[in-house]
């Protein structure tokens, strides 16, 4: 037949098997093609079709006109297009007719956004391959491809726990979906003699290790949820499973396994991937059985302190393709077992869980489980901060004023806020607003001078020292010792509206004492957008300074300050430029700094530059503007 001869349906579909064999040559496969019925998928279908007339797995997709297709298909995917019963039926000539090949093509409604068809279940697109794995001990058996090969988290086949084979033993390469004379054979390493014999590697030689017998039950659990011969069996698996399951369809539960499995895999001795072990598999299985007790257990021994960074609950607990109820569940778990005893630390004894919201208890959690992974307790100043910053009032009150949620301590300390206001959230409202119309009082009812910096900008490029001076600074702008303007920008950020232009008053309070004089708060930490306020670094630039190894987390204002000390944005020289009464492009500031042989020491992909305060010195001189490092 021609791979050029697409199939017509105009006339009506012809029952007769022999008659319709006899009406559409040229149009069908001239060997005929059945499907092993709940074992093999559409996609592996038309592979196996190709291959046993000879030709191109693709050949099945342009005899159906299906055109908008990207490589080999994972199943339940688009290349369902433009395929009905009837056409299948016709290009592939199976005695069976359309009936037997509808299973494959027509599904209920998706119960969710992310889910394909796999048989009689659903399950997450991510977890299903478009490419081919085989196991050689199965192809024995029965020469096609299994649809459970196609399910990414599985490493083994089902039926013969024979690990699949993934990679050519011969040429090394990824079996892939080209012509391959046959579905046991690789797709790269054959040739065709000059007598048309086939001669290609035969995948049926190369026997894989079978997976260790003693996971094999737990491993049947896991299958058997979306196995399509392992229907009859589901029903007894199911009833055994905890009722926080009960709501949730068969795919679901095995993608929750799989899930927990790939969290439970990225340990720091191996890599994750969307293959699980069979091990961890069966790891994950036992929680599954298990829970909820499991699961309590497995977060009571910190378990998520073994993990390597970026593999944390947390991208669980807001994963919204698994179920929500679940999710919630093992959230009160983290809670209970994680922040909790976090919580009854806290001075005065146990506090109001109340108080925190989600975010809050996310700030706790990460601290748990930071000091785990360190083996070290956290300490008072840990604990304080992290309280504070658990409660979404004192986060929100903090990122209005400009602050790092530290600094209000000190403003404590200094009596700018009073003490309740930090130990509950009685009055906490009226103390934040009573602060604020104190400090838009302050403000001078003159129009902006002719120079006039921005507040921020002005303490980040002048003030290059460990310490943090703002609690000195609201004191100065209260008493009136500084004076300054509020220009109106609509910023969420009250510090951000805020001017100064008497500097040398603003040098007088940078330089006394206080500013630096509370070790206790030193090594506070501070998290990132605190950081990046802080040093008024954009975000690429603070990204560049990390990857150029001159800033790292955690961040403090001793490390902040050591930073400044040493380096600075082209930004801040032009402002010191300009103090000293010379105004330069920030382009010019690069070129005399390059002529110079100064290069950057961090550069964000934008092209906003820091560098070495050295350089800058030696290049600019006493043009600069006074700094206090």
């Amino acid at each position: 037949m021609s791979d050029n001869e697409s199939l017509s349906l105009d006339e009506p579909f012809e029952q007769n098997y022999w008659v319709r064999r006899a009406k559409t040559i040229g149009l069908s496969y001239a060997v005929p093609v059945a499907p092993y019925p709940g074992e093999e998928c559409l996609e592996d279908l038309l592979i196996r079709a190709a291959c046993e007339n000879g030709f191109n797995p693709e050949v099945s997709y342009r005899l159906s006109g299906v055109r908008d297709r990207n490589g080999n298909m994972a199943p339940g995917g688009r290349s369902r297009l433009g395929f009905t019963p009837e056409k299948l039926a016709v290009m592939l000539g199976n005695p069976g007719g359309p009936e037997e090949l509808r299973p494959l093509l027509e599904f209920g409604e998706s119960p969710g956004k992310w889910l394909r068809p796999f048989f009689d279940v659903w399950i997450q697109n991510r977890a299903l391959s478009r490419h081919r794995r085989v196991s050689p001990l199965a192809l024995r058996k029965r020469p096609f491809l299994r649809a459970m090969w196609r399910v990414w988290p599985l490493a083994f086949d089902p039926e013969t726990k024979e690990y699949l084979l993934s990679e050519c033993p011969e040429c090394g390469k990824r079996l892939g979906g080209g012509f391959m004379g046959d579905v046991w054979c690789c797709d790269h390493c054959h040739e065709i003699t000059d007598r048309g014999k086939f001669v290609g590697v035969d995948l049926r030689q190369y026997a894989q290790p079978l997976v260790d017998e003693k996971f094999w039950e737990r491993l049947d659990f896991a299958t058997g949820l979306i196995d399509p011969t392992k229907i009859d069996q589901r029903p007894a698996s199911r009833a055994r499973l905890h009722r926080s399951f009960e709501n949730m369809h068969d795919g679901a539960v095995f993608d929750f396994t799989c899930r927990l499995g790939k969290w439970m895999a990225a340990r720091g001795d191996h890599e994750p991937s969307f293959v699980l072990p069979p091990s961890v598999l069966a790891e994950a299985v036992d929680v599954v059985q298990g829970w909820p007790a499991s699961f309590e257990a497995l977060v009571a021994t910190k378990a998520e302190a073994k993990r390597p960074k970026g593999h944390s609950l947390q991208q669980i607990f807001f994963d919204t393709r698994l179920d929500a109820a679940l999710r919630q569940e093992m959230k009160d778990v983290a809670r209970r077992f994680l922040v909790m005893p976090l919580i009854e630390r806290a001075p005065g004894g146990q506090l109001n869980p109340g108080l925190y919201d989600t975010g809050g208890f996310i700030h706790l959690r990460r601290l748990v489980v930071a000091k785990e992974k360190a083996s070290k307790p956290a300490t008072d100043l840990e604990l304080q901060v992290a309280l504070l910053r658990a409660r979404s009032s004192v986060r929100a009150f903090a990122e209005s004023l400009g602050v790092p949620v530290p600094t209000l301590l000190d403003m404590v300390e200094e009596g700018l806020l009073p003490d309740s206001m930090l130990a509950s959230e009685d009055g906490f409202a009226d103390a934040a607003n009573d602060f604020f119309r104190r400090l838009a009082a302050s403000r001078e009812p003159s129009h902006l001078p002719d120079f006039a910096l921005p507040l921020p900008n002005a303490v980040a490029t002048f003030f290059a020292r460990p310490g943090d001076p703002w609690s000195v600074i609201f004191e100065a702008i209260l008493s009136g010792r500084i004076k300054v303007w509020h220009l109106t920008k609509r910023s969420p950020v009250i510090l951000d509206e805020i001017y100064v232009s008497d500097l040398d008053a603003l040098f007088d309070v940078l330089s006394e004492e206080r500013c630096t004089s509370n070790p206790r708060l030193s090594s506070a930490s501070l998290h990132a957008r605190e950081a990046c306020r802080w040093t008024r670094l954009w975000n690429g630039q603070q990204s560049a300074t990390i990857k150029a190894k001159i800033l790292s987390a955690p961040f403090s204002r001793n490390s902040l300050g050591n930073f400044a000390r040493q380096y600075e944005t082209t930004s801040f020289v032009q402002l010191r430029l300009e103090v000293g009464g010379i105004l330069m492009q920030n382009r010019h500031i690069r070129r005399l700094l390059s002529e110079r042989g100064a290069q950057p020491a961090a550069e964000s992909n934008t092209g906003r530059a820091i560098w070495r305060r050295k350089d800058v010195e030696a290049c600019f001189g006493n043009s600069l503007a006074r700094c206090l490092t």
